[in-house]
């Protein structure tokens, strides 16, 4: 049992040089030993450092089996770093010996390093910086901005695929987004285009996009449908919980058995069929070896798809309608250095014993896959392959699988097959018009039929509205009549704007008294700002700064506002997304900015000040400068104060044809404005 009073061995040399950490650590334990010579210890000076300890704190250090049996006293192991592969876990487990640890602790240093690079490549600074070297001037010519749109993936669809890659792909085919595929919630970026360049190298609102699985074999599983997405919006965020998968859909192909995953949309990727034959899994029971064989060669790629399956063969001996397993084998793939080559023995009968108990001369067997998923695929034999030799020897190269292409072959339905050689009854749906926005519309159609939407239900109005203008044209024939029609469209005209102007003059007035009392009010907000910060949050996307000197954990922070917040992101597109429990911005870091979605408003919201410390002002040469009319908008007024409170400095106020306003604010609290 560890407490107050047991011996600590402060191995890891990081730790040791910490003053913050040695302060905390003896805040709880009085007898703390550490590497204070800061030296790299092999396990016989490991073990004389630490002999005596109750607990030790590692680095690198190896906390082998030797080391362990070394210390009778040792009751707890913990790692400062991420890695653990210097210590013997199992064996710690098997001596009870406790192991502290904190995965993912560099995470975000190791995030905001490759967020780093990303920038660095995306801005070509590695291409100028090489430029700069020989004395040229280069300007940037393919950089892009970092706009993207969120998808948060929650759903079980693509367990088949852990360790694979999500991707997503615009109309051209080029990449726009992928991620790691994990067996939890995790989010994926899909970037947008950078308007600043010429090149489209991005998502445009309202775009669709195709995704689609590469698995860690490298297959491409397409996919037909992702719930949700109805194309991107810049800075938006999605959550799917429903993803649709293509492919062959029927077990009666090949393709079904062969493509690694259980497809819900058929792609129209079917096409050799497969024998059935009334055979079960159980059926894989060969009888008992005899003495005589003849040994069959398997050199067939086809074969080879179904790796880790058996190869069986049966027959009907008492022509009762249910097989016989005469023999199986393991099938082999082409990877196991036989190249994708085995044998499978076909038994022939024991003429010692009465009961037909394998093949006789001249039987031919019928071959049958067991896949790993347990489905049976049954198949003939090479064509020559001419029966049971006893004690003969024949390689196939190829099998019969029935590769006649089946389908609806009648084009008066939607699932019209133009490829198909036979017939196989499953002709459905009648085609038609069905896009709802022409007048030839068919609710009953199940495919949209070429040319058969003609007319636009704005075009038919248009046409209706044609006529009538004609209709009225003729009916207005008298002169007068048409005069003052138009006397007194002009008279309604000319109230009308004299209402507008009415009105204009009287949102100008309110507006300059608005704007008096916001800027009476921004000088309140100035000469009062030793107060603690408030921050009005608008309802939907804000832009807010951290005014707090010492960082503080995004969940904590937001504690109390929680039931308003959607989501909020930093800079490296990390989130904090309360509806999942999920914090991936972690710590709040002093000084930087964050954008947070709100459900509603939130009026003087003011960050927890654990230490109470604030951002000091400075009495010198303004720092903040904001081009700003001198007749100000009531928002700017609010984007003005908003600014004062969160940077904590003066403030700039410049019009380039009025003039300018500067507000000065001091660390003594004192007020200072002057305008030129």
């Amino acid at each position: 049992m560890i407490n107050k009073n047991s011996l600590i061995g402060v191995v890891s040399r990081s730790f040791t040089k910490s003053a913050e950490l040695r302060k905390h650590l003896e805040l709880t334990f009085t007898n703390v030993k550490y590497n204070d010579d800061l030296l790299h210890f092999d396990e016989n000076g490991l073990i004389e450092f630490i002999k005596d300890c109750d607990a030790v704190i590692v680095s690198e250090d190896l906390i082998s089996k030797k080391v362990i049996d070394s210390l009778p006293k040792l009751k707890s192991v913990c790692k400062f770093g991420v890695g653990l592969d210097n210590i013997d876990i199992d064996y710690l487990n098997e001596k009870k010996i406790y192991l502290g640890w904190k995965p993912g602790i560099n995470s975000s240093s190791v995030a905001e390093l490759a967020l780093s690079y990303i920038i660095l490549m995306l801005r070509e600074a590695y291409q100028l910086n090489r430029e700069l070297l020989n004395s040229k001037w280069q300007k940037v010519s393919n950089s892009r901005d970092l706009s993207n749109m969120t998808l948060g993936v929650n759903t079980d669809d693509l367990d088949d695929f852990i360790g694979g890659s999500l991707a997503a792909f615009n109309a051209e085919g080029t990449c726009i987004g992928l991620e790691i595929i994990q067996d939890h919630f995790f989010s994926m970026a899909i970037w947008g285009d950078d308007t600043g360049t010429p090149e489209l190298d991005g998502l445009q609102d309202g775009e669709g996009a195709s995704f689609a699985v590469l698995t860690s074999d490298g297959r491409i599983v397409p996919i037909a449908e992702l719930a949700n997405f109805n194309g991107y919006v810049t800075n938006a965020l999605i959550v799917t919980n429903a993803i649709t998968l293509s492919g062959c859909t029927n077990d009666e192909f090949l393709e079904f058995h062969t493509q690694g995953y259980t497809a819900d949309v058929d792609n129209g990727s079917c096409s050799t069929t497969i024998y059935s034959l009334d055979l079960t899994p159980d059926l894989f029971n060969p009888i008992s070896q005899t003495d005589n064989s003849m040994n069959v060669g398997m050199n067939v790629s086809s074969i080879n798809l179904f790796e880790g399956g058996t190869l069986g063969t049966f027959f009907d001996f008492d022509q009762n309608g249910i097989p016989e397993c005469i023999s199986t084998t393991e099938i082999q793939g082409s990877d196991n250095g036989s190249n994708g080559f085995f044998t499978i023995a076909l038994w022939g009968d024991d003429a010692i014993t009465e009961p037909i108990d394998g093949l006789l001369e001249g039987q031919v067997p019928t071959f049958a896959i067991l896949t790993t998923q347990n489905y049976v695929i049954a198949f003939e034999a090479v064509p020559d392959f001419e029966g049971y030799i006893a004690n003969s020897f024949l390689t196939f190269t190829e099998i019969n699988f029935d590769l006649t292409i089946y389908g609806c072959m009648d084009a008066a339905f939607c699932n019209f097959n133009p490829d198909a050689e036979e017939d196989d009854g499953s002709c459905e749906g009648t085609p038609g018009c069905t896009d709802d926005h022409y007048v030839q519309y068919s609710a009953d159609a199940a495919c949209q039929l070429e040319g058969s939407c003609e007319t636009t239900w704005q075009d038919a109005y248009n046409q209706l509205d044609n006529e009538l203008d004609a209709a009225n044209a003729q009916c207005a024939t008298d002169a007068e009549a048409l005069a003052a029609a138009a006397a007194q469209q002009l008279y309604n005209t000319e109230l009308d704007y004299q209402n507008q102007i009415a009105t204009l003059n009287d949102n100008f007035a309110s507006t300059e008294a608005n704007y008096n009392a916001q800027i009476a009010n921004l000088e309140d907000s100035i000469a009062n700002y030793s107060s603690p910060i408030s921050i009005d949050i608008l309802t939907g996307w804000n832009l807010i700064g951290y005014t707090l000197d010492e960082a503080q954990d995004a969940a904590a922070t937001f504690a109390g506002i929680v039931d308003y917040i959607e989501i909020v992101k930093n800079n490296a597109a990390d989130v904090y997304w309360p509806a999942f429990g999920f914090n991936g911005i972690g710590d709040l870091i002093p000084g930087q900015g964050y954008q947070i979605k709100v459900s509603q408003a939130i009026d003087g919201f003011m960050y927890p000040d654990t230490d109470g410390q604030r951002i000091e002002l400075s009495p010198t040469v303004p720092q903040w400068v904001i081009d700003m009319p001198t007749e100000l908008h009531p928002n700017d007024i609010r984007t003005l104060v908003r600014t004062v409170n969160l940077l904590g400095q003066e403030v700039e106020l410049k019009d380039s044809y009025k003039g300018a306003t500067i507000i000065y604010l001091y660390s003594d609290g004192t007020v200072e404005k002057k305008i030129y």
